[in-house]
């Protein structure tokens, strides 16, 4: 077997001067040197006056192809390759694979101290046994890019639905505004300013969502690509730097799908409203317009005086659970004697407000709005005939509170955190996924000269916690 220097002084007659590379298409030229033909005539320019190795004048017609040097370049070709597959310490075929260090080696280093306690298997076994491991994962990262495609669709479709959501409440809102427009031409600019912002914004979001989604995909191109070349290599090439490749794979990171897009919904929700409001308070415009009212976060603490006796209320007045004995406390006109509820301090009475409460994965609860006076007695029921909307769960369903019959809700999924939204202006009282923004249920209010409060109903061992 040739020594290194041997292959060396092969290899270094066998490269071009110029590409320093193995001759491809070798031509001689007039002075004699060899060079490869792409080498010495690059596109778009004129072929050189002189040899580029040793200055001497040479003329395009007199190159000639050299195929003799190019058979030998082929075959210095194969005997690297044949080098490469030769154990570099005994100069002995590279036959086995040793699992343990996941290398090719030598059966002289099969019998080595190092490899001696190791699991050792022949190249073409080891090589079939570590092409099903990347099929495997093959399979599972284009599944991942067929999910990542899918969410990217389902991410664009959202964008364009909320850009179209946004577009039709521009034009509601241009509508409302024509008749007032000598006295609302400054508001209607500021909404419509308003409006453009928010389409940039769901633009640009739409840009950043879908460039990490590109990124993502060409990050699983880049392997699966990596993975399908891998496959289709003779063993010993395939089993080359194999631990590498499968580590890479390990430690790509599954990709998590977010919610697209939560706090532009709440925005976009935000206008949808507005033309319910135009339209029942049009004469009440002129005091209540500004833009920073239309959308209230209320601060919402429970009322401890309007607690059932069985009901314990948290410090903080944010959480209530069900207790097992019934407490002594005084009698009030607002306390709940009958019903397991307890109201919020809260006089809601702005043009829009909202709250968030924690559910969790419990049943046996319901949230939402009652009337500031209402107080049910035992032989009177829940629902908006007393005064009460709300959902809630229990005997494994969501349901509307509205005895007696309670009609189910169905819903895509399970909420953890309830988003009560009411719009006092719009007469109506809407309940969301307050994580996705996915809407479970809308009463329409009958009146609009009412003070609402917070609702809250435990029915067995479960917790409500208002959010901050």
């Amino acid at each position: 077997m040739a020594s290194q220097s041997s292959r060396e002084r092969l290899q270094g007659e066998m490269t071009c001067a110029v590409c320093l590379d193995f001759f491809t298409e070798p031509v001689i030229v007039d002075c004699g040197h060899n060079f490869c033909r792409s080498c010495i005539t690059p596109s778009r320019a004129k072929a050189p006056a002189a040899c580029p190795q040793c200055r001497e004048p040479i003329q395009e017609r007199n190159w000639k192809p050299n195929r003799l040097l190019a058979n030998v370049v082929q075959i210095a070709k194969e005997l690297e390759r044949e080098a490469e597959r030769c154990c570099e310490k005994h100069q002995e075929p590279l036959k086995l694979f040793c699992k343990d260090d996941k290398a090719l080696i030598c059966v002289v280093c099969d019998r080595s101290r190092e490899h001696r306690d190791h699991v050792v298997a022949p190249v073409e076994e080891a090589a079939e046994e570590y092409k099903v491991y990347m099929c495997s994962y093959l399979e599972n990262l284009r599944k991942e890019r067929e999910k990542i495609l899918a969410y990217k669709t389902d991410s664009e479709k959202e964008s364009q639905d909320l850009l179209k959501r946004t577009e039709a409440e521009k034009q509601k809102i241009v509508a409302k505004f024509r008749g007032l427009r000598q006295f609302l031409e400054e508001q209607e600019n500021f909404l419509l300013a308003e409006v453009n912002e928010m389409k940039e914004e769901i633009v640009k979001n739409k840009e950043e969502h879908l460039a990490r989604i590109s990124k993502e995909l060409s990050s699983l191109d880049d392997i699966i690509q990596e993975l399908e070349e891998k496959c289709q290599q003779i063993a010993s090439e395939l089993l080359q730097d194999v631990s590498s490749t499968l580590q890479r794979c390990e430690q790509k990171q599954m990709f998590e799908d977010l919610v697209v897009f939560p706090l532009l919904k709440w925005k976009v929700k935000a206008f949808c409203d507005i033309d319910l409001i135009l339209e029942n308070v049009v004469e009440k415009l002129k005091d209540t317009l500004p833009y920073e009212n239309w959308l209230h976060k209320e601060d919402v603490t429970l009322d401890p005086d309007s607690a059932h006796p069985l009901l314990l209320i948290s410090n903080d007045r944010k959480c209530v659970t069900l207790g097992d004995k019934r407490q002594h406390l005084p009698t009030t006109n607002r306390r709940f004697d009958d019903w397991l509820c307890v109201r919020g301090e809260s006089s809601l009475i702005s043009w829009m407000c909202y709250w968030d409460v924690e559910v969790g994965n419990e049943e046996g609860w319901a949230v939402g709005i009652c009337r500031a006076d209402t107080v049910i007695k035992k032989n009177e029921s829940l629902g908006p005939e007393t005064g009460v909307w709300a959902i809630g769960k229990w005997s494994g369903t969501y349901r509307l509170v509205n005895y007696p019959h309670n009609p189910p809700l169905s819903l895509s999924g399970e909420p953890r955190r309830i988003r009560v939204f009411l719009n006092c202006m719009g007469k109506q009282v809407s309940f969301f996924d307050a994580d996705t923004a996915a809407l479970l249920y809308t009463f329409r209010l009958q009146t609009l000269h009412l003070v609402f409060q917070p609702f809250f109903w435990l029915l067995k061992k479960s917790y409500l916690r208002i959010c901050p």
